[in-house]
């Protein structure tokens, strides 16, 4: 019998834990925000059998170094990763669209949306 209830609330919390990732996931996808970063480095990660694109910029107003993911995102109806990655250009100024969190803890990263190259002052 107790093994019986025992059971019943693992698989209560599994369903809490699962609508939990799904409202957060969702609510990522519409924390968005700007930074004009100069493009310092990108690279393409692989993790089994996915793969992610990251960018790293400096902050033009903070100095501050700032690394963001560049994958799809169903939520935004943003589906052209790559040819995102092959526009930024290491140097060059740009106005990027951010959504979702940075947490190193879980190697979570802002992802571009969107991106403006900044004309030359």
């Amino acid at each position: 019998m107790r093994d019986n209830k025992l059971g019943c609330l693992g698989f209560v919390l599994v369903v809490f834990l699962i609508i939990g990732v799904i409202i957060f996931s969702a609510s990522a996808s519409y924390n968005e925000h700007t930074y004009t970063v100069t493009i310092t480095d990108k690279e393409r990660v692989y993790d089994k059998d996915s793969s992610k694109y990251l960018v790293f910029g400096e902050d033009v107003e903070t100095g501050e170094t700032r690394v963001f993911q560049n994958t799809d995102s169903f939520f935004r109806g943003k589906f052209d990763s790559s040819n995102v990655y092959g526009s930024l250009k290491k140097g060059e100024t740009y106005t990027v669209t951010v959504v979702g969190y940075r947490i190193p803890l879980f190697s979570w990263y802002e992802n571009i949306i969107k991106y403006e190259k900044e004309s030359n002052k």
